[in-house]
């Protein structure tokens, strides 16, 4: 399935600008100054730690090597395709290992089964929708990959995280710290895995409990200290910007998901007998419901406590809805075919039960390939990248854009662009747009920025919204005073700022400023 996806991102004219999110411009152009030596900078004047640092050290490897450009990005592409096919190979193992070639099942019947259960995940591991979801550009794919390698080493133990040894603990260990590193969220898994090992049995588990999650704490505490003194704070600034503030009423629903996900756990930890009929999918679960549990928190995390919610945060429950969905098959199949009526062949049985589940999977395929296709759905980033060339060939030398969507500008204008809603932004730019307006345009002025650029509804020759944008931003009237000096022209189908999809009329639009902010 990887093989059939390579000359899609390496010969694909759009494939830049279909899998990825504008986000993921983010981290190439922080890379690319990281490898020009820089500093982890994303506008080349303001420091920032807006990532995570694993996914960004891999994104580096091609800019050290000379590579630029869309080259560059889909050399970062091809890499994280490798990541999806040993991701993949690792899930596929986990299945077989469960499958087991289907030992009560007759000749004719185990081919049947077998033959469609692989069908099953060429349809769900190959659906566009799931690629993009771990191919992207972004930290996603090396997290799942982290994240599925914790899901063997548990299933493989019988739900035991904690090492049977030095050397196995170690491991559990080195692994929770690389999923720290991967995404800083994975700390929802590493709390749940710590509350599932600590319910669990076995003498000395103060011992083991340390070489499991030792290494984890000693690489978080580091991470946050590291950031303290770089960055002037311990945590990320682009989950700062994002966090809704903590009131009463998400407090006690967010209390309300700790509870289910400690639901979760407890029925992990009591299911240690599943039933015969769906005897895989209830062993999976027996053995891996911290993860379960760690889905429940990431969630719930995301939709009460974050201003905004992108498809590669939910990577983690893509990928265990995948294994779970397997299991279920596997298991459907079987009861099918060992239930089958004495005038029923037992393997149209199992092709009946493997239809029911494979035709909606057929046309979530088909449907996921066609918007996948679509061009009016990636010609917002691809007018970004337009209009981050125009900035480049014409904007007078030294100067200074800022942009709220700026990845992909930035990316391809190769000049300094401040990120405006702060995500890959300093502390200190922060810290002005809370104080106000008059704060954050001298923070500007101070950075000398003389244009504006975003991406908006085209109406009657502008949006409406980047001057009102401006103007919460600046301060009232500010937005009046920019003046349009281009534009990039698109049809655009597809969701944006808050607004539901349809097809309109969009642009990039490059703003200026007749006097100094």
């Amino acid at each position: 399935m990887c093989v059939a996806w390579l000359p899609v991102l390496v010969r694909w004219g759009p494939a830049p600008f279909t899998v990825t999110f504008d986000d993921a411009y983010y981290y190439f152009a922080i890379a690319r100054h990281v490898a020009e030596g820089h500093g982890s900078s994303f506008d080349g004047i303001n420091l920032t730690n807006g990532y995570h640092p694993l996914w960004l050290a891999v994104c580096t490897l091609p800019y050290l090597l000379g590579l630029a450009g869309l080259a560059a990005v889909r050399a970062v592409l091809v890499l994280q395709l490798g990541l999806w096919a040993v991701t993949l190979s690792i899930v596929a193992t986990i299945e077989a290992n469960a499958i087991d070639r289907f030992p009560r099942l007759d000749v004719r019947s185990r081919r049947v089964a077998t033959g469609a259960i692989v069908g099953l995940f060429v349809l769900l591991a190959a659906n566009p929708f799931v690629v993009k979801t771990f191919v992207n550009g972004l930290e996603s794919g090396i997290a799942a990959l982290v994240a599925v390698a914790l899901l063997a080493l548990s299933n493989q133990r019988g739900g035991r995280l904690l090492g049977d040894s030095r050397r196995t603990g170690f491991l559990t260990g080195l692994l929770f710290a690389l999923a720290f590193l991967a995404r800083t969220d994975a700390v929802f898994f590493i709390g749940t895995a710590l509350v599932w090992s600590a319910l669990g049995p076995g003498r000395g588990r103060l011992r083991d409990l340390l070489l499991s999650f030792a290494p984890a704490v000693a690489v978080a505490t580091a991470y946050l200290a590291l950031n303290q003194t770089v960055f002037g704070d311990p945590l990320q600034i682009s989950g700062v910007v994002k966090r809704l503030p903590i009131t009463g009423g998400r407090a006690a629903v967010m209390a309300l998901v700790g509870i289910l996900a400690m639901a979760v756990i407890l029925a992990g930890r009591r299911d240690r007998t599943p039933s015969e009929r769906f005897g895989r999918t209830g062993r999976f679960f027996a053995c891996t419901a911290w993860f379960a549990s760690g889905c429940v928190l990431l969630a719930g995390y995301y939709r009460l406590l974050s201003v905004e919610t992108y498809l590669w945060y939910y990577a983690p429950l893509v990928l265990y809805g995948i294994l779970l969905l397997l299991h279920f098959a596997a298991d459907l199949m079987e009861a099918a075919a060992r239930e089958a009526p004495a005038n029923r062949s037992p393997d149209r049985q199992v092709l009946k039960f493997a239809a029911l589940l494979g035709l909606p999977l057929v046309a979530a395929f088909v449907l996921s390939a066609r918007s996948f296709a679509d061009p009016e759905l990636r010609s917002l980033t691809e007018g970004d990248r337009v209009a981050g060339e125009w900035m480049r060939a014409h904007l007078p030398p030294g100067a200074v854009a800022a942009s709220w969507d700026a990845g992909v500008v930035a990316y391809f204008a190769e000049r300094p662009v401040v990120n405006l809603d702060g995500l890959v932004n300093s502390f200190e730019y922060e810290r002005a747009r809370r104080r106000g307006p008059d704060a954050t345009r001298r923070f500007l002025a101070r950075e000398r920025v003389t244009f504006i650029v975003n991406h908006g509804v085209l109406e009657h020759g502008t949006d409406p919204d980047i001057v009102r944008s401006i103007d919460a931003l600046l301060g009232p009237g500010v937005g009046e005073r920019a003046v349009q000096v281009h534009r990039i022209e698109y049809v655009y189908a597809g969701r944006s700022a808050g607004r539901p999809r349809s097809r309109r009329r969009w642009a990039t639009f490059v703003y200026t400023f007749p006097h100094q902010l």
